[in-house]
């Protein structure tokens, strides 16, 4: 077989090994958890509240250990991972630009540099304009928009979203959906991204993984064979509230325990 026919499998970026995971007084957050995640992907994580997502983002960003099992990432070097959480978390004293260099000074890097790079990252996230502003002079939008450019400002491999936009209105969700694919599609990134909404996972996706109640175990994984760019001809198609409704059964069932009533 020549190299020309040979088919190219994307690298796995992290690996996530039989990891369980344990609160103090002994709640178990994550059960024997194994996933995989592969080069250029962008793999949402949907399920129930209190299922694990976020600890399952926690462990991945190297901010808590696993209480058994594996955690890898391929790159484990400062900067490599970017992270934006709930909440923009942007110090209020501060304007926008220091905040989005932020992480390049805490990494010790020159001021200068760090003026560039996070002009550089604010003009990714259209912000270009707002360097001085204060952020609640910002919109939320705006703010959350902010926090994606701290997130990309050390030029990461490995992007994790802890819902971001689940705080704005719809149009604005939508068209930060649509600037998010287009920051993954330009960058090179690879995404994981946590969400309760089936509608947001299907639109933004290659690969969605469904996570059981409390505690959190993947389920299932389903592939979103659309292809991008992505735009209102996907979220009109048939396909996309097939594959929802069919992601929202399934959620369902699994809310149910063994013994027929609900999980927590």
């Amino acid at each position: 077989m020549s190299d020309a026919d040979r088919v190219k499998v994307p690298r796995p970026v992290a690996r996530f090994d039989d990891v369980t995971r344990r609160f103090d007084g002994g709640l178990v957050a994550l059960d024997r958890v194994s996933l995989s995640v592969h080069e250029g992907e962008f793999v949402s994580v949907v399920g129930p509240s209190g299922c694990g997502k976020s600890t399952l983002l926690s462990l991945l960003a190297g901010l808590t250990a696993p209480d058994a099992g594996r955690v890898w990432r391929r790159d484990a070097r400062p900067g490599e991972v970017g992270m934006v959480f709930q909440e923009a978390t942007l110090m209020p004293w501060a304007d926008v630009r220091a905040n989005v260099m932020l992480p390049l000074t805490l990494l010790g890097e020159p001021r200068g540099a760090c003026a560039r790079r996070a002009d550089e990252a604010l003009a990714r996230v259209g912000l270009d304009g707002f360097a001085h502003a204060r952020p609640f002079e910002l919109s939320g939008g705006m703010r959350m928009r902010a926090a994606i450019a701290r997130a990309l400002v050390t030029r990461p491999r490995l992007l994790l979203l802890d819902e971001p936009f689940g705080a704005l209105d719809e149009m604005t969700r939508e068209a930060m959906n649509d600037q998010l694919l287009d920051l993954w599609a330009s960058s090179g990134l690879t995404c994981v991204f946590v969400t309760h909404s089936l509608y947001e996972a299907v639109y933004l996706s290659t690969r969605v993984v469904l996570m059981s109640p409390r505690p959190g175990r993947i389920q299932a994984e389903h592939r979103v064979d659309w292809p991008y760019p992505r735009g209102e001809a996907f979220r009109a198609d048939p396909s996309f509230t097939h594959l929802r409704s069919a992601l929202s059964v399934r959620l369902r069932e699994d809310a149910v325990t063994p013994e027929g009533g609900a999980g927590p």
